[in-house]
């Protein structure tokens, strides 16, 4: 944990942050900014995880992040302030999530969007969580683990905005050991077979032979063009096949299956009696390419709420997850509800 200070000229203590006699006269009253480090935790979910770890990164804060943490039910942080705050989060994640977080017990969910990547100097970004209101002595922060990569967490001034950290021309400079290595480094580092490649050409079965097309068009592109016209790119590029999502990985089927939760756009979509699935595979047999649909079993969200004791369990009797979705169990009435929704793909005329 640091207490930190977003502008100079200042005393702080844990519990109240004040202008000093030095500050020039009529200087804005500038707040405490308190830093959670989320690789400095103090308890997880299962306990120990060896997966949950720091990991290196040039443009985290304090250089490094936290990995591993969809592997947990949740992971705790701890510290000592009171007042009425913000609680901001710093992450980088691919896809947007819904997150539950509570502070000392008081659950709440709130959503992430994607970041776009999971390194780089533009994958991290703040995402203000909500106001909390704390008393005297020590605050529990627990969160459960998602697809995300959190950085550190931010308790701040109502109001105050998004906070300045880390400060960008810390973040940005280059450590003096990495400097000296990086002058070791030989200055031609290219093998001499790339001097060599130059006239290489790639095979004529490469352009001629190709076998299919796997896409990733998620729920989120159901309003643009490509995800009913994706058959016919397909043929245009020469595939044979072309594989389509038809399950999301929280669950959401496709098409109006007689088992689980249907989703409000597959009603909206269905054209007569034609539900989506329906209309790949009619589309894609009428491009010449075959339709094999990708159905994602291990995670439903909408089966567990319905019947978690699906749910695996190791013999000690932790849930393994992916992405912070619970796994479901072919030892339960679960294989046979698969069974049941990978014959309603065929019926729909899926051909794999």
């Amino acid at each position: 944990m640091k207490s930190l200070l977003l502008a100079g000229a200042l005393s702080c203590t844990p519990l109240a942050c004040s202008a000093s006699p030095q500050a020039p006269p009529g200087e804005a009253r500038a707040e405490e900014l308190l830093v959670l480090e989320a690789e400095e935790f103090t308890r997880t979910s299962p306990e120990p995880t060896p997966k949950v770890k720091r990991h290196g990164l040039p443009f985290a804060s304090e250089r490094t992040a936290l990995v591993g943490f969809a592997t947990v039910d949740w992971i705790e942080w701890k510290w000592e302030q009171r007042g009425h705050r913000e609680l901001w989060l710093r992450y980088a994640s691919r896809r947007a999530f819904e997150m539950r977080w509570a502070v000392d017990g008081a659950w709440r969910t709130s959503t992430l969007p994607a970041t776009g990547g999971l390194e780089g100097e533009d994958a991290w970004r703040w995402s203000r969580l909500g106001a909390i209101d704390t008393t005297n002595g020590d605050h529990t922060l627990r969160v459960a683990g998602i697809g995300i990569r959190p950085d550190c967490f931010a308790l701040i001034a109502v109001d105050a905005g998004e906070p300045r950290w880390p400060r960008e021309e810390a973040n940005r400079s280059t450590p003096p050991k990495t400097l000296a290595a990086l002058a070791r480094i030989p200055p031609r580092m290219d093998p001499d077979w790339m001097e060599r490649s130059g006239g290489v050409e790639l095979p004529d079965w490469i352009e001629t032979e190709r076998v299919g097309l796997h896409t990733r068009l998620s729920v989120a592109w159901t309003k643009r063009p490509l995800f009913t016209q994706a058959a016919e790119a397909a043929a245009s590029l020469g595939a044979r096949s072309i594989t389509r999502h038809v399950k999301s990985m929280r669950g959401e089927c496709f098409w109006p299956s007689s088992l689980g939760a249907v989703a409000p756009w597959v009603a909206a979509a269905t054209v007569g009696s034609e539900d989506p699935v329906e209309a790949m595979a009619r589309r894609a047999h009428a491009a010449g390419v075959a339709f094999v649909a990708y159905y994602r079993h291990q995670e439903d969200r909408p089966l567990v709420e319905e019947h978690p004791g699906w749910i695996c369990r190791d013999s000690k009797g932790r849930v393994p997850r992916t992405a912070g979705e619970p796994r479901l169990c072919f030892h339960s009435p679960f294989g046979e509800a698969t069974l049941t929704r990978l014959l309603e793909l065929a019926d729909r005329g899926a051909d794999g």
